[in-house]
């Protein structure tokens, strides 16, 4: 025969409860890492901005080491600035269409008054302002000048080791963009 044990005992109670409870794994390669969603959502319109941008790219490229020998227009402009131009633009007007931001980095390459990539175009000039009376170098500022004369200044004395938020390994980015 079965042999009851009292309910009030403590160590049953113990007994009890350890019965029930489930035992994590101790071995860490047996944990289940967090699921990773498999679709991005606007993925067509993710890869469209990114076809955009690398051609955007591409023209201004081509305009760089075009050197001597320039395919330019009746009004004396190149093909390739206008062409890169026009995808730069499309790229923000479907950004825009679609309600997409585009990632910090591609932001700064654009110039928003002519739609140019001020990264890689030949006419746009890069340097570094300090402004402050004492020069220091905690003040300093990168500074382009676009072809159109639009400023973008950025500054980056402050401090040397600070991550952008956008670049930081705790934040998940669709790498397309």
């Amino acid at each position: 025969m079965s042999e009851t044990l009292p309910k009030n005992d403590p160590e049953n109670v113990k007994a009890a409860k350890n019965s029930t409870q489930k035992k994590a794994p101790k071995n860490p390669k047996t944990q289940k890492a967090p699921k990773v969603p498999n679709n991005v959502p606007k993925k067509d319109h993710y890869q469209r901005l990114t076809y955009l941008y690398k051609i955007g790219n591409i023209m201004s490229s081509k305009l760089v080491n075009s050197g001597s020998i320039s395919q330019t227009t009746k009004q004396g402009t190149n093909t390739f600035d206008i062409l890169s131009r026009a995808y730069i633009k499309n790229l923000d007007l479907v950004s825009k269409k679609v309600v997409l931001k585009l990632h910090p980095n591609i932001k700064r390459t654009i110039c928003k008054n002519c739609s140019r990539l001020v990264v890689t175009s030949p006419n746009s000039t890069m340097r570094i302002v300090n402004e402050s009376k004492k020069k220091l170098p905690k003040n300093d500022v990168l500074e382009i000048v676009c072809e159109c004369g639009t400023k973008k200044r950025f500054p980056f004395g402050k401090d040397p080791s600070y991550i952008p938020f956008a670049e930081r390994d705790s934040v998940a980015v669709d790498a397309n963009l």
